[in-house]
């Protein structure tokens, strides 16, 4: 029996980037091994002449190679595909492992951003808040109506005399609750001065009552346009109860009125400077200033004879 002497084809050279250098001679072997095989059953079919009791033992021996080297290629292929799965088990594993740990990252940075927002929304509106409790401006306010009436002399003097000096509107008072007068008094005899001072006593009486009538619709007016209010807060009410004073057109009742809201309220007002509207010279300090507080005060004031 002649054997041919065809070469083995080689084995792919990328083989090794596969399988390890190892296994790559191992299978090498078998494949040459099994191209032998090949051969010789090309040769053992070429040979017509040759008797079955050697065609029997040769098949025999063929196929008991070929049992052998086929056991052999699944033992080899078995623990090859027990590396693989071994090798695609351990990957998909850190692949889970990078993909969680990256899952976990992602989630703390978004709790990180949205504890940050949260701070910087609280901070804002801390800021905000306090920005509006020291410098919130005063909101709208109904208008109230300024009262016309007559200047009396007496006020105009006052009036004169505060323009003159720069003072503040709290003047001295005389016994009738009038400013006093730098200027003296003429001397007059009792005969020629009693029907005078009836006259004059006549007027003032009316002119009080005039006044304080026209302070009862300021006061009326005033509750009005409270009531309108879409605010009652500090802010708010502070506003228009400077407002209404400062619209006070008499001086005696002004100073009167605001001389018994620092009796009668003295933890929601003080004596603070003059403004530069009116004849207002209190302040509010208490949060809790009520306008039905400062309206119960002005309706117990009564300009009239001493």
């Amino acid at each position: 029996m002649t054997s041919s002497s065809t070469p083995v084809k080689a084995v792919p050279s990328n083989l090794s980037l596969i399988w390890p250098e190892e296994d790559t001679l191992l299978y090498y072997n078998l494949y040459d091994q099994l191209w032998k095989q090949r051969q010789k059953q090309e040769d053992f079919e070429k040979r017509l002449d040759t008797s079955e009791k050697e065609k029997e033992d040769f098949r025999t021996t063929f196929q008991a190679e070929l049992n052998a080297l086929e056991k052999q290629l699944k033992g080899q292929t078995s623990a090859f595909m027990k590396k693989l799965r071994q090798s695609e088990e351990r990957l998909e594993a850190r692949l889970d492992a990078m993909q969680r740990q990256l899952d976990t990252q992602k989630t703390t940075q978004n709790a990180n951003a949205e504890t940050v927002q949260h701070d910087i929304r609280n901070l804002q509106r801390n800021l905000d808040l306090r920005s509006g409790q020291q410098t919130a401006p005063a909101p709208a306010l109904p208008v109230i109506r300024d009262l016309k009436r007559p200047i009396t002399t007496d006020e105009a003097v006052a009036v004169k005399r505060r323009k003159e000096d720069g003072l503040s509107p709290v003047v001295d008072l005389d016994t009738r609750g009038h400013p006093q007068s730098s200027s003296p008094k003429p001397t007059q005899t009792r005969s020629k001065t009693r029907p005078k001072q009836s006259a004059s006593g006549n007027s003032r009486e009316k002119a009080s009552k005039t006044r304080m009538e026209e302070f009862r619709q300021h006061q009326k007016d005033a509750h009005e346009a409270y009531l309108q209010l879409k605010s009652t807060n500090f802010n708010a009410v502070r506003a228009f109860v400077y407002k209404f004073i400062e619209n006070i057109s008499d001086f005696e009742i002004s100073q009167k009125f605001q001389l018994e809201l620092l009796t009668v309220l003295p933890d929601y007002l003080r004596e603070g400077k003059k403004s530069k509207y009116g004849w207002r010279h209190v302040v509010a300090v208490g949060g809790t200033l009520k306008w039905e507080d400062v309206s119960r005060v002005a309706s117990s004031i009564d300009v009239g004879e001493d």
